[in-house]
């Protein structure tokens, strides 16, 4: 489902293109059947568009897909505009139609809406999906990996190591346990001990 908050703070906007949804209480608009988008305006929540009214369009100056939505309950209706774009983000953005009451315009900006760029769309959100954090996980991954598979095929072939002698720096693993608890120990203890004490009573 898509959201677009007015900069009002106060108007919300809610779309699906998809299934219908439902938004507030039982006895508002937007707990119709049909409901393809819906406005809250601080007040309630109303109906601006069924599913089962959408009509689609091509505007040939500017090259955007129009889906027109209606409603039975009231007189308002909703265009939404697919523009295409070269950016794999999704941009939704939507707005009352100036100086026309009750139709309101809804724009959604990205490759995805693009007609057969479905692939490029889907490998630059993959891409775009990996955050520093992952990245770095993968490669430290990889570098543990090559790490500890390099170092044993080296110690076994060149140095002819056996059994747990084949892990590379293995007693500095094998210490590696105690070292963080002597390292906890040390940054946890209180700076004045008994040991100072009695230093100061010699």
């Amino acid at each position: 489902m898509f959201r677009f908050i007015h900069k009002d703070g106060n108007t919300f906007f809610y779309y699906n293109p998809c299934t219908p949804f439902k938004k507030g209480d039982s006895s508002g608009e937007c707990q119709a059947n049909e409901i393809a988008a819906c406005q809250y305006d601080g007040n309630g929540y109303y109906d601006i568009g069924d599913q089962s009214s959408l009509a689609t369009s091509y505007d040939t100056s500017t090259g955007a897909v129009l889906f027109s939505y209606s409603t039975d309950q009231s007189t308002r209706s909703t265009e939404l505009r697919l523009e295409c774009t070269q950016d794999s983000a999704v941009r939704f953005t939507a707005s009352e139609k100036t100086g026309v009451p009750g139709k309101y315009v809804m724009t959604i900006s990205s490759l995805c809406v693009c007609p057969g760029r479905s692939k490029d769309c889907n490998a630059a959100g993959a891409a775009a999906g990996l955050s520093a954090g992952s990245t770095m996980c993968i490669l430290l991954t990889v570098f543990v990996l090559v790490y500890v598979a390099g170092g044993m095929l080296f110690l076994r072939f060149v140095r002819g190591a056996e059994g747990t002698e084949m892990i590379p720096n293995y007693e500095f693993w094998a210490d590696f346990p105690y070292l963080v608890k002597d390292g906890f120990t040390f940054a946890t203890r209180s700076c004045r001990g008994e040991e100072a004490y009695a230093y100061e009573k010699i």
